[in-house]
């Protein structure tokens, strides 16, 4: 008996799409639109404020959390020089 190949694939590709934008589209899902992560500045502002909350309990994180900031404004002023 010889077995008959198929064309093509069974299954769909599974798209490839990491837990932080999951995240990121579900808040955008639950906030409203002036709130929204539009760019890179400000998923840094997002990320400051997440750091800042764990920082609360953990206080090393707060230093995680400036590097986060220092990186917002950073974004923030080269967007401004183009």
């Amino acid at each position: 008996m010889k077995k008959e190949l198929t064309q093509g694939a069974k299954v769909a590709p599974i798209p490839c799409v990491s837990a932080a934008d999951k995240l990121c589209e579900l808040l955008n899902k639950a906030l409203p639109a002036e709130c929204r992560v539009k760019d890179s500045v400000d998923r840094w502002y997002f990320r400051t404020i997440g750091w800042t909350a764990a920082g609360l309990l953990f206080p090393p994180l707060l230093a995680v959390a400036a590097y986060c900031l220092m990186r917002a404004k950073r974004e923030e002023r080269k967007g401004d020089e183009l």
